[in-house]
């Protein structure tokens, strides 16, 4: 496998990570936020917040397992999950967030309508597809882990994934009309 073979299967990956049942429903209730945006120009700034906060998680996860690599660990995808103190925030912050979209608690902070919260968004849909993997994703992320590439390799393919991942709802900031179609 090349450099840009694991390239192209992260990103196809990515893309095909938003299909996954983890991921899906959340990227369907985004895009539905996204489509009731009137400005444009806000959409558009809401989807590229959104690609950062994926490109931000992703790659903080890639320095987490290069960091680990160096240090003679092996660690994938979802590695994470193995810890139980992981595992209990994850549980509350969705039991939190279930109670906030049943309107069972209300939050009350600015930061709703600030465009920081689709940089939120983006890092909470990375934790949230953490124990999904897709086609393709998997020989991309296994090539870098098991290969001895240099750390731009490395984090260039976990890159890719970020950005396969976040496409979908970053075309749906730049184009919102074609979604409410």
């Amino acid at each position: 496998e090349t450099f840009w073979h694991a390239i192209l299967f992260a990103f196809v990956g990515g893309l095909i990570l938003n299909l996954m049942p983890c991921v899906f429903p959340v990227l369907f209730i985004k895009i539905i936020g996204i489509i009731r945006i009137k400005n444009k120009k806000q959409s558009i700034v809401d989807g590229l917040n959104y690609m950062f906060g994926v490109i931000f998680s992703f790659l903080i996860i890639a320095l987490i397992l290069r960091i680990f690599k160096q240090q003679g660990q092996m660690l994938g995808w979802g590695f994470q999950l193995q810890s139980a103190y992981f595992v209990t925030i994850m549980a509350i912050v969705f039991f939190v967030l279930g109670l906030m979209f049943l309107d069972v608690i209300r939050v009350n902070i600015r930061i709703k309508t600030m465009p920081v919260n689709s940089f939120f968004t983006g890092l909470l849909s990375v934790l949230i597809a953490s124990p999904c993997a897709a086609p393709f994703m998997g020989a991309a992320i296994g090539f870098v882990l098991t290969s001895n590439v240099p750390a731009s390799v490395f984090f260039t393919v976990f890159g890719a994934l970020a950005l396969g991942y976040s496409l979908p709802f970053t075309l749906a900031g730049f184009f919102p009309e074609f979604m409410k179609k």
